[in-house]
């Protein structure tokens, strides 16, 4: 059977034609689906739409013999439709200035099997992939697997995202640049990445996953949820030849779901595909502290028909109710330009964050920001915000009071940092500003510097946006009078508030953050290699250090991440949990804090250290020392102690929840992916 027949078949609503078009697409689409949505259940909702939505349409399908392709562009668009939903700021029309370069790529340059011969393992493969592909933003992604992998044509993936063509390839040109940057970046890290280009090599490292994950069955469990939702609505919306409730579980054993039982057992697979209903699972995260499990296939004495029919007859809502179970992972996208009003609280457009930046604080921790520094900013806006298109601007001639604002908008462009407001009962604190009423008065005078920021990138995922930016404060030299610049790398952390709207609540020195991680990844692997701990000692070593695990995390509230390590492959006696901060001033790792491994931490400051020992004899009446952060010295300080159950605990820690830690396993890998927690 070819394509052409089986789509009259289909037409004619015959379930032959429907299971032979499923049948020889269905692994090569569920793949591009998992690149796309970087989430299973996610991409099988997306495989299942585009089934149902390309089924239904199949008259207007011109040549039959590219199903193939045009499922592709539905599957494509689907996605699209799933990432939007998500983010409805995704897929903005905005093509970027790509720097006057045309768009081209010669492949025959740059082909893959004119390099040396090219061997990674499996796990390597799938960690270049998810390096190289799996962090390019959602509208980089969907272009580049689209024209590269899929083959559709620059107006068909303009049509598919509903964009203009000049957008896709803008998108397919900084697509192509973030994996070159990747793959630079890992080469550094010490990755072989051989002599091939990176775009062929990235298509290299797609093609060599998706037929490894073919090979050992991954696809056929998805396959199977999958056919079972797609058969039951071609019955339902009586595009499948059954008669009734009894014919349509007839021919989702016939057809679909028949053709794929017998071929479920699955080792080492490298996707978490978990099908509901099934008689078989796979399961296997791609985090990386999760061990590779193998699929476990259990005997059924009712026999095959008897659980394929009662799937069949599943009502409708029970299989939604089965689809949205497992929630979307985040992930991470690059904030656009045009992004900016929507996101920030304020409404502030790129620009005029980019001045609350440059004159705003130069570093903050947990949202703290003086009301000095607000002034300052404001005071700016008043001297060179005409200048710098900020659209604040006086509402009437200079007085002598000062320049006269909007209160209501000052107040609203100081909300993407703080949510104080001027007011007049504090012109008492001001020194170059006063309130009268609604009118807020900003003195004039000339300022001696002028700073300025670009922001480089911005990244969001969940409730917290990432902003690198390049800070200047420049002077003029008195002697001279050339300009002096002050330059440096910044990096602001914003959360989603209440409101809505993302505030600034964190703005480090991207250079001390970059000492940060090469302290604490050092620090590990010195734990890992020499067993030695910061200190210099050696540890006592029993079982698997990997069996050990850490966190990166600011357990203490005081803005900045710490190195948590918790250490329990010895004896009882050499079992602890230790906290370490890092003085970005003097480079030095110190400890903050070190007990046995049975602590609870509280997003108050708390800390709960259980005994290790219950003398009591009453299991309820664990024993405990209780500990608080003093944020004037940046230790922890001992407040008191008691029993698990006899209410002193919540005496302690009043309203403090309990923090769940981002624990790792103590594994070379993980180590080396410290970046991603901080």
């Amino acid at each position: 059977m070819n394509y052409t027949e089986a789509v009259e078949l289909a037409k004619s609503g015959e379930e032959a034609g429907y299971n032979f078009l499923y049948e020889e697409t269905y692994k090569s689409k569920y793949y591009l689906a998992l690149k796309y949505m970087q989430n299973e259940e996610a991409a099988k909702d997306v495989v299942q739409d585009a089934y149902i939505r390309a089924f239904g349409k199949l008259d207007s399908l011109e040549n039959p013999e590219k199903f193939p392709a045009w499922l592709g562009i539905i599957v494509a668009n689907t996605a699209k439709n799933a990432l939007q939903k998500q983010n409805s700021m995704l897929f903005t029309d905005v093509a970027k200035d790509s720097d006057g370069e045309a768009f081209e790529y010669q492949i025959e340059d740059e082909n893959v099997q004119n390099q040396p011969e090219i061997a990674y393992s499996q796990k390597e493969t799938q960690e270049l992939v998810r390096e190289l592909i799996d962090t390019l933003p959602e509208e980089q992604r969907l272009c580049i697997l689209m024209f590269h992998i899929e083959g559709q044509s620059i107006s068909e993936i303009a049509k598919a995202l509903d964009c203009s063509e000049n957008t896709v390839k803008s998108r397919l040109n900084y697509g192509r640049k973030n994996i070159k940057f990747r793959a630079e970046e890992l080469q550094k890290k010490g990755y072989k990445l051989y002599t091939v280009a990176p775009l062929p090599f990235i298509l290299y490292l797609l093609q060599s996953e998706n037929q490894a994950l073919a090979a050992q069955g991954a696809f056929e469990v998805a396959g199977k949820a999958m056919s079972e939702n797609i058969i039951k609505t071609l019955t339902q919306k009586s595009l499948l030849k059954t008669a009734g409730a009894k014919g349509a579980s007839a021919a989702v054993k016939r057809g679909f779901i028949h053709t794929l039982a017998g071929k479920l057992t699955v080792a080492g697979v490298g996707v978490c595909i978990v099908a509901a209903g099934t008689t078989a699972v796979v399961i296997n995260s791609q985090r990386n502290d999760a061990p590779e499990q193998t699929v476990v296939e259990e005997d059924n004495d009712m026999g095959e028909s008897t659980d394929i029919e009662e799937n069949a007859d599943m009502e409708e809502d029970e299989i939604e109710a089965e689809n949205r179970e497992a929630e979307p992972e985040e992930v991470e996208m690059e904030v656009t330009d045009a992004q900016y009003p929507e996101l920030l609280a304020g409404g502030l457009t790129k620009e005029q964050f980019e001045f609350a930046l440059a004159y705003g604080p130069q570093s903050m921790a947990n949202g703290e920001v003086s009301i000095d520094v607000l002034e300052t900013l404001v005071f700016r806006v008043g001297m060179t915000g005409g200048y710098e298109n900020l659209g604040i601007n006086p509402i009437g001639a200079i007085e002598e009071r000062g320049n006269p604002y909007s209160l209501a908008e000052i107040n609203n462009y100081i909300s993407v940092l703080t949510d104080y407001q001027f007011k007049e009962e504090d012109n008492n604190r001001y020194e170059h500003a006063k309130v009268f009423g609604e009118t807020f008065y900003n003195s004039v005078a000339e300022p001696s510097t002028s700073n300025y920021v670009t922001i480089q990138r911005a990244t969001i995922k969940g409730d917290i946006i990432k902003v690198e930016y390049e800070f200047d404060s420049v002077r003029f030299s008195d002697d001279t009078g050339e300009e002096i610049h002050n330059p440096a790398q910044k990096v602001a952390t914003l959360r989603k508030m209440e409101s809505g709207g993302y505030r600034v609540t964190d703005i480090v020195d991207a250079g001390m953050m970059a000492g940060r991680r090469e302290a604490y990844i050092l620090t590990l692997e010195n734990l890992y290699t020499n067993r030695i701990w910061p200190d210099g000692t050696e540890v006592e070593l029993m079982g698997e250090m990997s069996e050990n695990v850490f966190a990166v995390y600011d357990v203490d509230g005081d803005g900045e991440d710490e190195l948590i390590i918790k250490y329990t492959s010895s004896s009882m006696a050499g079992m602890i949990e230790a906290v370490y901060g890092y003085d970005s001033e003097t480079g030095v790792l110190y400890q903050k804090f070190i007990e046995f491994p049975a602590l609870t931490f509280y997003d108050n400051g708390f800390i709960r250290a259980d005994a290790s020992h219950n003398q009591s004899g009453d299991p309820e009446a664990y024993p405990y020392t209780m500990y608080q952060y003093k944020k004037n010295t940046n230790t922890y300080e001992e407040v008191g102690s008691g029993v698990a159950n006899d209410g002193s605990i919540e005496s302690y820690v009043g309203n403090g929840r309990e923090m769940e830690l981002p624990y790792r396993n103590l594994t070379e890998e993980n180590i080396q992916n410290i970046s991603q927690d901080m």
